[in-house]
């Protein structure tokens, strides 16, 4: 039988909200996939499901704002909380939830049923990296609650549903970024095209998890090309080493600065390093941090 969005939503709304560390995600699949197995094929007129991540912070409470705790959102949110005659209340959970003013095309679609919200989900307080950004992310990715540190090598919720689908000419999963583990399962991979411009075929070199990989097109139309011309390549680099004695040492080269904020000197002072191929030393011992550092602060029990 066909495997449509909405049933996809409606097992993805059952594990979002249950999330544990033994993949409710998964499981919620798992369903659709038993019903797949039964059948010899998926029909060819099926939907596609699209996901669109979104790699970055996002504030929940003020996009999908929740009504029935406005009062504790406002008062915990005195200047970034939004008004609530602003708001664009859910049709049909007029006193649950409302939308951030900014959301009237995403407000229609709900009304008109073709999009679905799922509130709150996230991992549990006892998950490892909850304070993490690539730890969290690897957790959404895969729907376990391992962070940074998987016991075996990471596959992804969907990906691990899209290894109980019958092979076809081309993978299940089509990948268009360059972090493709959401759809990577345990025994199938997806088709990643890193840049429909310079679509082609290209040499890895080793893997993605080399440095030096870059996406290079070598066949041009008719012939194999005399010279590689990259269209991707690292933004960033860091080398590691270590010293006789075995202390760790790390060199680095990466654009910007370390603070984000683009009133701080620091916002991009290494952009020249950078661009000339200058390469940083990290501090690692605290005799290296304390000569490196503009200030020191103490902090302790009061």
């Amino acid at each position: 039988m066909a495997i449509t969005r909405r049933d996809l939503l409606r097992a993805g709304v059952a594990g979002g909200l249950a999330w544990t560390s033994f993949g409710a995600l998964e499981r919620a699949a798992a369903g659709m996939i038993g019903r797949t197995r039964r059948t010899a094929r998926v029909a060819s007129g099926d939907s596609v499901l699209v996901v669109v991540n979104l790699m970055g912070g996002n504030d929940g409470l003020n996009t999908v704002v929740p009504l029935r705790q406005y009062a504790r959102y406002r008062d915990l949110r005195p200047t970034l909380g939004l008004a609530r005659q602003r708001l664009l209340p859910l049709t049909g959970l007029e006193q649950d939830f409302a939308f951030n003013p900014a959301m009237s095309p995403l407000s229609r679609l709900f009304t008109q049923g073709k999009l679905a919200v799922i509130p709150g989900a996230g991992c549990p307080p006892d998950a490892q990296g909850l304070f993490d950004h690539e730890a969290s992310a690897q957790n959404f990715l895969t729907g376990t609650t391992y962070g940074s540190a998987p016991p075996s090598t990471p596959s992804g919720w969907v990906g691990r549903f899209l290894d109980g689908l019958a092979p076809a000419a081309l993978p299940a999963g089509i990948s268009f970024s360059n972090a493709p583990l959401l759809l990577t399962g345990v025994t199938s991979s997806p088709l990643a095209i890193y840049a429909l411009s310079g679509f082609g075929v290209y040499p890895t070199d080793d893997s993605e998890a080399n440095i030096n990989v870059s996406a290079s097109k070598f066949y041009d139309g008719a012939k194999i090309a005399d010279t590689w011309t990259a269209s991707q390549g690292p933004i960033a680099r860091m080398v590691t080493t270590f010293t006789d004695d075995g202390t760790p040492e790390l060199y680095y080269n990466f654009p910007l600065g370390n603070i984000a904020d683009p009133k701080s000197p620091h916002y991009k002072d290494m952009l020249d390093d950078w661009a000339n191929g200058k390469y940083r030393k990290m501090p690692f011992t605290k005799e290296e941090i304390a000569a490196d550092a503009e200030e020191h602060i103490e902090i302790g029990p009061q």
